[in-house]
């Protein structure tokens, strides 16, 4: 574990298939004291269904387009997903405020990121601090 990046990759990986597993005991423990088990059985099974689905329709993708061009929609899509959500457009930064960020009145408890990163780095939601290399 050397080399950070592998690290770095290696705890996404990690994490994901952690939050992955969460998902399945904190959807039984929301479902199942107020609908039942038959309709936690439900919820797993259309789940699944959906899961098989897209997994089926990323594979044809990947199968047809080159990497960068599926990457490029992706990226494409998440633009547009995150002004149509914010209701604003995205800075260059995506962990940056943009100048004169105020709360969103659609979205309480929204609060511009407090304080100056400092030279070299910028803030993340959390108010964390991360360094980029010039």
């Amino acid at each position: 574990m050397r080399d950070r990046r592998y690290l770095a990759s290696w705890l996404g990986q990690v994490t994901s298939a952690v939050g992955n597993q969460l998902t399945v005991v904190v959807l039984a423990a929301l479902v199942v004291p107020d609908r039942g088990p038959g309709t936690f059985g439900l919820v797993l099974a259309v789940e699944s269904a959906v899961m098989a689905v897209l997994l089926l329709a990323g594979a044809v993708v990947a199968d047809r387009y080159s990497r960068s061009f599926v990457m490029a929609i992706a990226d494409l899509r998440r633009r547009v997903e995150d002004r149509a959500v914010s209701g604003h457009r995205p800075s260059s930064c995506c962990w940056c405020p943009p100048a004169g960020h105020s709360p969103s009145p659609e979205r309480p408890g929204s609060s511009p990121v407090p304080g100056p990163a400092g030279p070299g780095g910028h803030r993340s939601p959390t108010g964390a601090v991360r360094h980029t290399s010039p």
